[in-house]
């Protein structure tokens, strides 16, 4: 099909008595295929019309769909079924598996311990807030700034006195483009959110320009510029052009882009605003990070300037700020190692399993996989 064109292709797939195009959030090529299928239809070329056909597709589809249960049982008891889907016991549960699954990485001055919840009653905690925006998707070229606090301000509230965030900065069109610190003076404890360095990801065209050159994917929020020793010049793959010749997707060079620095600027803020206090009235104001993670991430931007840091992988704000406040000791470990830098990312081998230089903080302890700590040190690794 190297000659045919996209609708021709989508057709062609269509007639091999395939249902399902995946990947493709594109009507157009499946409407023309529609069209093709009718034409052929009226000169006798097929044996049904298209209506008849997409039919077929659609009815399969749905019979798969249906037959694992994935769609509602109409015979079901509705009030058993309201009563059981998301019920307290459930919802416990899931908290409880939440909990069980946060990672401490570091907890210096034993920050995080085992509380009551009435020693922090009386305490003013403060969050700082961020700014992060989007990328452009197939599903929308519009994109939203997230503004606003790193962690659940409600959910503080619950458990502090006070609650102090940052006041927004507008520009003339209302948008928010920086903030004013409150006075930390009263502060005992920070509780400051990253999410993990966003690239984008694959609707979004993440690692690819508009022009077709490619950028490197970070696992650091501040800007990577692949220009270290391992980063590949020609590409292992690429796409064979017309004339024959391999396309070069090496990103040597290009620098990465992250929807979310302003996450890590944040918690920079904030530990140079507590250490000013700290220098001015001599206690120590501790700092908590907890990174809301979905891949690995280089913790060597912010690990030093903090007291503790604890990792959620879709895990509620809910389950952090507890987690923090010593209301659960932290069991998880690990998944996959926090690299040294992205050096040692380029370095990998892509098939070869825990060949990544391990990032080793201020503490001694090194991030690698299966690492963890509890309220007493470090969690017993088990193979």
């Amino acid at each position: 099909m190297e000659k045919a064109s996209v609708n021709e292709r989508h057709y062609a797939v269509l007639r091999a008595g395939l249902d399902m195009f995946g990947g493709n959030n594109d009507t157009v090529p499946v409407l023309a295929a529609h069209a093709m299928w009718q034409k052929d239809f009226e000169a006798g070329k097929v044996p049904v019309s298209a209506d008849v056909r997409f039919r077929q597709s659609g009815e399969r589809i749905l019979r798969m769909l249906f037959a694992p249960g994935l769609f509602e049982n109409p015979y079901l008891d509705l009030s058993r079924s309201q009563a059981t889907v998301a019920s307290k016991d459930k919802q416990m549960r899931g908290i409880a598996a939440q909990l069980d699954s946060v990672v401490m990485l570091k907890n210096a001055r034993r920050t995080v311990k085992k509380s009551s919840l009435a020693s922090f009653k009386n305490k003013t905690v403060y969050i700082p807030s961020t700014i992060a925006h989007g990328f452009p998707s197939v599903f929308s070229q519009a994109t939203t700034d997230v503004v606003g606090p790193t962690m659940d301000v409600d959910t503080a509230k619950r458990y502090f006195k006070k609650v102090l965030t940052d006041t927004p900065v507008l520009d003339a069109s209302g948008k928010v483009v920086d903030y004013t610190l409150p006075d930390l003076s009263s502060v005992d404890l920070v509780l400051a959110g990253l999410r993990g360095p966003d690239n984008g990801d694959n609707f979004t065209g993440a690692g690819m320009n508009k022009d077709g050159s490619f950028y490197p994917l970070s696992l650091q929020w501040r800007p990577y510029t692949a220009t270290g020793p391992h980063v590949r010049r020609t590409s292992i793959a690429g796409d064979l052009r017309e004339d024959g010749t391999q396309e070069n997707r090496s990103y040597y060079g290009a620098t990465s882009k992250i929807g979310n620095e302003r996450d890590l600027t944040a918690v920079l803020r904030a530990a140079d605003a507590v250490r000013t206090v700290e220098r001015r009235t001599g206690r120590h104001i501790p700092i908590i990070a907890s990174v809301k993670a979905k891949t690995s991430f280089i913790p060597a931007e912010f690990e030093r300037r903090v007291d503790a840091i604890l990792v959620g992988y879709s895990v509620s704000d809910q389950a952090l700020i507890e987690t923090a406040l010593g209301q659960h000791e932290p069991r998880g470990r690990l998944p996959m190692t926090s690299p040294k830098d992205m050096d040692a990312v380029e370095a990998q081998l892509e098939d070869v399993g825990e060949d990544m230089t391990p990032y080793r903080d201020s503490m001694g302890n090194t991030y690698s996989f299966g690492f963890g700590l509890g309220w007493k040190g470090v969690i017993n690794r088990r193979r």
